[in-house]
This record gives C-alpha cells, sequence and structure tokens, in this order.
C-alpha cells in the first residue's frame, strides 16, 4: 500500500490568502466606481457594456442589468452616431479620448455629454477594455451661451451709445437748420416734413440709447409690463416682414402695476417670444399677433398672454419645448447640409429667465390655428405706488 501525497498546508494556506486578498481588492475597486461621481461603463475594445455603475443607471435611464451588452454606439444621437466609429478609432490608436457628444436618455430626451473614454491594456498591451466616464454639461452649455449672448448684446450697446452720439450732433444742425429756413420761407411745407423725420429720427435715437441703457442695467427696477410691450414692438418694426405682413392685435391694460425685476431679462424674454411667433407666422396665410396684459386684484398678478395665428406645435412636442436645444422649428439648408433653424435656447432661455423673477409660463397649441403662450407674473409692489408714480 503506498502513502497518499501529504499536502502542502502553507502553499493552501497562501493560495487562499490570495484569493482572498485579490476578493477584497475588487470589492474595493466596484465600491470606488460605485462612489465615483459620473456616469462610469467599462466595454470591450469593440464598445458592448460589461459593466455600468448605478449613476451610468441614472445618467442613461436603463437598469445595470440592462445596459449589459449593449453598444456605447446605440447611446449616441443619431446625428453623431456615423462620428462614433472615428471616436473608437482614434482611441484605440491613442489610447485615449475626450470630447463632447450629443446622447439622449432613453425617453429620447437630447443632453450634451462630455466623455472621456480611456484604454486599459493587457500585460502584453493588447486593448483588454475601455473605461467611459460621461457628464451631463447640457446647463453648462446653455450658461455659456447665454454669457456669450450678454456679451454680444453688451458690445452691441456700447456700438450703439457710439453711433447715437455721433448721429446727434448733425441731426441737431439739420433740425435747427431746417427751423431757420421755415422761419425765412414760411411758404415751403416741404420743411415741415424735413422737421418730423428729423423728430423722428432724434425720438428713435432717444429710444435706442435708453434701451441700450436699461439692458445692460443690473439692478432691479420697477416695470411697467404694457409699457415695456410697446417699447419692444417699436423696435421690432426694423424687422420687414413684421412691419409689413403682420397684423398686431394689442389689449394692454393702461394702469396695470409695476412688477419688480431685471430689466434685461423681461426684455429678452419678450423679445424671443416675440420672434418664435414671427417664425411660426412665416408661412401661415392669416399673420396676427395677438398680445394682451390684465391685473387680477384678487392674485395680485399679471398675466401676459401671446397669440400667433402660426402653424402650432404638434401636441407631442409641447412637453418638451421648454428642454433646452429642443426645437421644432423646421431645418434650413446650410452649406449643402439641412440644419434646424433654431437653436433650441430661446424658449428654454425664457422659461429659466422668467422663473429667475418669480414668474411662470404655459402654452397651448394646436396645429394649424397658432399658439398661446400665457405668463403668470406676481406683482411685489403695493398698486398704490403704482399710482402715484402715474400721478394719480
Amino acid at each position: 500500500m503506498t502513502d497518499s501525497p501529504v499536502p502542502d498546508i502553507q502553499n493552501v494556506v497562501d493560495d487562499d490568502t490570495l484569493a482572498k486578498e485579490e476578493e477584497h481588492r475588487e470589492s474595493v475597486y466596484k465600491r470606488a466606481l460605485e462612489e465615483a461621481h459620473g456616469a462610469i461603463l467599462i466595454t470591450t475594445p469593440e464598445g458592448h457594456i460589461q459593466y455600468a455603475n448605478s449613476e451610468a443607471s441614472v445618467f442613461y435611464g436603463y437598469s445595470p442589468e440592462r445596459m449589459i451588452g449593449i453598444n456605447v454606439k446605440d447611446l449616441v444621437a443619431g446625428a453623431d452616431r456615423d462620428a462614433v466609429d472615428q471616436v473608437m478609432a482614434d482611441l484605440l490608436k491613442k489610447g485615449r479620448w475626450v470630447g463632447e457628444i450629443n446622447q439622449p436618455d432613453v425617453n429620447g430626451h437630447e443632453r450634451v455629454a462630455r466623455l472621456a473614454m480611456s484604454v486599459v491594456p493587457d500585460d502584453y498591451g493588447r486593448s483588454k477594455v475601455l473605461i467611459v466616464s460621461a457628464t451631463d454639461v447640457s446647463q453648462l452649455r446653455i450658461l455659456e451661451s447665454q454669457l456669450l449672448q450678454a456679451q454680444k448684446l453688451e458690445a452691441i450697446g456700447l456700438l450703439t451709445s457710439g453711433i447715437a452720439h455721433n448721429i446727434n450732433s448733425p441731426l441737431s444742425a439739420i433740425i435747427m437748420t431746417a427751423e431757420m429756413a421755415k422761419l425765412n420761407n414760411p411758404d415751403i411745407k416741404e420743411f415741415d416734413d424735413v422737421l418730423q423725420a428729423a423728430f423722428r429720427i432724434r425720438d428713435i435715437i432717444t429710444n435706442l440709447t435708453e434701451k441700450s441703457r436699461m439692458d445692460q442695467a443690473m439692478d432691479v427696477v420697477d416695470i411697467n409690463i404694457s409699457d415695456l410691450i410697446s417699447t419692444e414692438l417699436k423696435f421690432l418694426e426694423a424687422n420687414i416682414f413684421f412691419k409689413h405682413q403682420v397684423e398686431t392685435n394689442l389689449q394692454l391694460q393702461p394702469d396695470i402695476p409695476t412688477i419688480r425685476g431685471l430689466y434685461s431679462d423681461f426684455s429678452q424674454c419678450l423679445q424671443n417670444l416675440f420672434q418664435n411667433a414671427l417664425d411660426a407666422m412665416e408661412d401661415t396665410e392669416e399673420r396676427t399677433l395677438s398680445i394682451s396684459t390684465e391685473y387680477s386684484h384678487s392674485d395680485n398678478r399679471i398675466v401676459l398672454t401671446i397669440i400667433d395665428t402660426g402653424q402650432g406645435i404638434p401636441p407631442e412636442d409641447i412637453p418638451r419645448i421648454f428642454e433646452p436645444f429642443y426645437t421644432t422649428k423646421a431645418c434650413k439648408e446650410n452649406e449643402g447640409i439641412m440644419r434646424p433653424s433654431g437653436t433650441g435656447l430661446g424658449l428654454s432661455s425664457v422659461k429659466h429667465l422668467l422663473e429667475k423673477n418669480g414668474a411662470s409660463i404655459k402654452v397651448e397649441s394646436n396645429p394649424g390655428t397658432g399658439t398661446c403662450f400665457c405668463i403668470d407674473i406676481p406683482v411685489t409692489v403695493k398698486i398704490e405706488r403704482s399710482k402715484e408714480k402715474a400721478g394719480v
């Protein structure tokens, strides 16, 4: 009878210890991925997901189990899908790729995601897995766009002030000369036409200068919303389509109380809503822009209504029109490529600016008949104060 080999107890203990240490390390690594800020994916070199942390589940709207096996290419918006192949090729060649791409969630809501992708090679330098981290930067891009717009408006304001100053001097000379000529030649009626046109130019310059100053001001001020609407419509007359092809129906309450807010915020909101209405009516036969203001004494709120007779908004699009980068405007050809004619930031900006000032906005629309935007603005000053300013 041969003796059975005696196992090496020390080797068994060492192997068991190494296995436990390896298991502990894997547990620590997994917890680290779960606690990491942002969505983390681990994929095959071909892009098939092998692991997704809990934030990735929230980010993409799928359960972690459901995400296993999905290709990262399928998580990218259709317009950017063709670019993913080039991104993956660059990633495998260089070992790292950082950039931004449109990635919709499970409901199809698009957002801008900043991706950082890295290759983790094996001991032989071959691609083993890819690590992808994703962060939603949509709001950041909106804020950058708004900042850029503010900087443009500031530059335009400064330019406008300079132009107005340079025009005022020769305009004053024209008015003075025309008045003297009229005194010396009272029978020539054409001097009245010259003076009327010159006074009109002076009024335009005065209004433009005042608007530029108010748009740049960052102070909270009293605003008469009916007066602001009238001012914005005057400047909108520079739009030939509005001036000659759109009928306006105004029902502005004259004794409306003032509201408190940033002038530039409400000015920008009205500009965006008016422009949206004009865009919607571009291809319709009836073109009427109806605007009304009404003060509710019981609620101490002002209701502003803007109605157009445009093409309307499909019911399925209404829940999304205030989302950043979402647009229902028709595509137009640009350099041989059909692109949306809107940025998708106008209504999103309107909602943000109104909510910042305590106001809210609702929309009702029917395709083919038009759209109604209803804005509810709280009045934060007493009515008596507004009446005192009006001399009541």
